[in-house]
């Protein structure tokens, strides 16, 4: 017992990886594939025939349908190779879990043979398969859609029956092998009479698109370990607070305020930005923010250095009153000393004119 409890343990922990990195999108529980297998099968289409055309495109599709635990059957319809007016099928694939290598084995097994073609016929067989299955169930019609067969039963009603048979839990598609108009609309009756599935050609399907609309995929789930919307794989700052605005790289750029000649006085213009770091700061509560205060060098350097705090505490004074704690601001003065530009044009002096923020964060608190 203890070894069966290990073993699981194991296995739980070598997956846990890939459950977590993943999201599974499936689109139906069980699924037929119906290959018309009749005479007319055996006819050129492109550069082989119209069934080993058939057999190929199945082959591509099985190597691309995900594993996740399907229910599978493959009918051949329309095979009888001795006689042609006796309609049969041949089941290659029983009703079972999918397996990829056994369905591709069956798969190649699929062939032409004499007999005579009904597509109401091959939908009526497969119903036998489908209505034992449960869940969202699929039937894939592989074939030229040319009837030949005076069969008692339209396509119609053949599909009508299989919904009723199935509870309406069925989508139909069809992927025409071949280019008869009257094969076309032959499947295309049957698709539209299910309310839910498409018809295909053969020679230019992309296969990868078919897969994800009728067995579904397997989404890579890129983890974000900060939630700025930038995977952990191109984020260049990582551990962003919470609701910062970050550029493509995942960054904050926080901005700087600027102030008049000789003032300590917030403008307006600046307001903007403030809410932007008063969002982020009450989004996360364990965050410190300091305020640097600078001036250009106009004035006496002692001047400066006192009117380099009394703008560092106009800022701090405006988040307090927007409900900040003190003890989370810090506030220095820098007076002249730091200069970001030069101070011989006025240009310079006004970048000069500044508050720079910078961001202290002891713990990221990620809600759950």
């Amino acid at each position: 017992m203890r070894k069966v409890v290990f073993t699981l343990l194991v296995v739980a922990f070598l997956l846990y990886p890939l459950l977590s990195s993943a999201r599974v999108i499936k689109k139906c529980d069980a699924f037929v594939i119906a290959v018309d297998e009749s005479s007319s099968m055996n006819a050129p289409a492109d550069e082989r025939s119209k069934i080993d055309t058939t057999k190929n495109i199945l082959l591509d599709i099985n190597r691309l349908i995900p594993n996740l635990g399907y229910k599978a059957a493959l009918l051949g319809f329309n095979h009888n190779t001795e006689e042609e007016g006796v309609l049969k099928s041949r089941v290659y694939y029983p009703l079972s879990n999918y397996c990829k290598t056994k369905y591709e084995k069956a798969i190649e097994k699929l062939e032409g043979t004499r007999c005579l073609s009904s597509l109401a016929f091959g939908i009526e067989q497969a119903g036998n398969i489908l209505k034992k299955a449960k869940g969202r169930l699929v039937l894939i019609i592989v074939g030229d859609g040319i009837d030949t067969y005076l069969y008692p039963v339209s396509t119609k009603e053949a599909v009508e029956r299989l919904e009723k048979a199935t509870d309406h839990r069925v989508c139909v598609y069809a992927i025409q092998v071949g280019d008869s108009d009257r094969g076309r609309a032959n499947l295309e009756e049957a698709v539209k009479t299910a309310g839910c599935g498409k018809v295909y050609t053969a020679s230019d399907m992309n296969k990868k698109a078919f897969v994800r609309e009728v067995f579904g995929y397997v989404v890579k789930v890129v983890k974000d370990s900060d939630r700025d919307g930038v995977p952990d794989d191109r984020d260049a700052c990582p551990n962003t607070p919470l609701k910062a605005p970050v550029d493509a790289k995942g960054c904050w750029h926080i901005g700087m305020v600027h102030f008049a000649v000789n003032s300590a006085q917030i403008s307006k213009t600046y307001y903007p930005l403030l809410e932007e770091i008063l969002t982020v700061l009450k989004a996360n509560p364990s965050i410190k923010l300091e305020i640097d205060g600078h001036t250009d060098s106009t004035g006496p350097a002692s001047y400066n250095m006192k009117l380099s705090i009394r703008r560092a505490e106009a800022v701090k004074s405006w988040f307090v009153k927007h409900g900040i704690s003190p003890s989370r601001l810090i506030t220095k003065g820098f007076g002249e000393t730091r200069p970001i530009a030069s101070n011989k044009t006025p240009e310079g002096r006004a970048k000069n004119r500044r508050i720079e923020f910078k961001i202290f964060r002891y713990k990221q608190q990620i809600p759950k």
